[in-house]
């Protein structure tokens, strides 16, 4: 019996494992991961909190731009 537990522990934690691979893998293919332009749509009335948020970004990642 305690084989049997023991079993679907490591099953469980290779899963978990797997998918935590896949998340930092699809992390690293995304369009910011690889320096390209994100662009946000909208019709205009939340432009002052997408200045706001594009500030706040700006200091935590100083090396990037936006326009």
């Amino acid at each position: 019996m305690g084989n049997r537990k023991v079993m679907k522990m490591r099953k469980i934690s290779a899963f978990r494992t797997g998918v935590a691979i896949l998340i930092c893998l699809f992390a690293t293919l995304s369009p910011a991961a690889r320096g390209e332009e994100i662009k946000i749509g909208g019709t205009g009335n939340a432009l002052g909190t997408m200045r706001l948020l594009g500030e706040a970004f700006n200091k935590k990642y100083p090396n990037t731009t936006q326009q």
